[in-house]
């Protein structure tokens, strides 16, 4: 990061960390839980899987809209405001019994997609040279609270019931709705001079025949990812506290790594990695056996991919609209989990 951050910027990233960590972890609740809630049990599998798909499918209709609602009001009222009605939302939907009421509702979670706000609030609030700075702290907050929300999403619902998880994470994502309403950051109204999502935007972003080639690929990758993701959640019949645990050692390490490495600190990552990297393999091997060892290095795979194309994106970017094109590879993710 080029230089500190002042305490605006600070309580910026903060707050659309937060908003965003979130609004995926209710996404992915709203995915995964009924999926594991519904087995064997009414509804069958498949309308729990039309219903988990809604709240992404919805986050990508009501994207735009919102942004242009936190042009008109404000980046934090409409942050704020998007998440509190998506966690009302969810909770409700979590209890109620007939499939029209429960599938509205569960559209109406799209509230908490709230990406390209936050993009449009990181670009008004941070100074030019720090803005990367800022977005990559989001994204990696954002690819933890992915990490965590699917593997929490599927041990809460299995241990719990769908019911009482989703109320908790209802619960959560209203609690950072305050908090995110308590932070005062919103720029004077004169420094917002361009809608994030207008036309204007999404020109510069894609229209230009290299730049838009390249962006259109790493989306669709993204895209690629979040259903392979899915996908590997799937396969095998491996101990239900071990796959999470091969998950989080495997991207947690490698997102730790990667920070350490961006602050200078490579030799020390190259010194202590190995031997960590042993001593989980180890430790795998004793805690769940081949299949849980083959687990972790599947999800490392996707971790580093994913790392490598956050990166990419914001190099592919134009400087301006950065933010906004980081918001729309976490919408592509989002709609890979859908699709996986």
């Amino acid at each position: 990061m080029q230089g500190k951050l002042t305490g605006r910027e600070g309580r910026t990233v903060a707050a659309v960390s937060v908003a965003s960590g979130s609004a995926l972890l209710l996404c992915s609740s709203a995915l995964l839980a009924p999926l594991v809630g519904s087995a064997g049990a009414e509804p069958p599998a498949g309308a729990a899987l039309l219903v988990a798909g809604i709240p992404p499918l919805a986050a990508g209709i009501l994207g735009i809209p919102l942004a242009i609602a936190g042009d008109l009001l404000g980046r934090r009222r409409v942050t704020a405001g998007g998440l509190l009605l998506a966690a009302i939302a969810l909770g409700v939907s979590a209890w109620v019994q007939p499939a029209l009421p429960r599938v509205l509702l569960r559209m109406a979670t799209g509230m908490a997609g709230i990406f390209l706000v936050g993009a449009g609030w990181l670009r008004d609030s941070l100074a030019p040279h720090r803005r990367d700075g800022g977005v990559a702290v989001v994204a990696g907050v954002e690819g933890l609270s992915l990490l965590f929300g699917v593997g929490l999403s599927g041990w809460g619902a299995a241990l719990w019931g769908e019911r009482l998880w989703l109320s908790l994470v209802a619960l959560l994502v209203a609690l950072a709705a305050v908090f995110v309403l308590r932070v005062r950051t919103d720029p004077p109204r004169g420094a917002i001079t361009y809608s994030p999502v207008g036309p204007e935007a999404l020109t510069e972003i894609l229209g230009t025949a290299g730049r838009g080639s390249i962006l259109g690929g790493l989306f669709a990758v993204h895209l690629a990812l979040g259903a392979l993701f899915v996908a590997l959640l799937r396969q095998g019949s491996l101990p239900g506290w071990a796959w999470p645990l091969g998950l989080l050692t495997g991207l947690v390490g490698l997102r730790l790594a990667a920070r350490l490495e961006d602050a200078g600190w490579g030799g020390a990552v190259a010194r202590v990695g190995l031997p960590a990297l042993l001593l989980g393999v180890a430790g795998l091997l004793w805690l769940g056996g081949a299949g849980v060892l083959a687990l972790f290095f599947a999800f490392s795979v996707l971790g580093a991919a994913r790392a490598a194309g956050t990166a990419l994106v914001s190099v592919a970017a134009p400087e301006a609209h950065r933010p906004s094109a980081q918001a729309l590879r976490v919408c592509t993710e989002v709609a890979g989990l859908a699709a996986g």
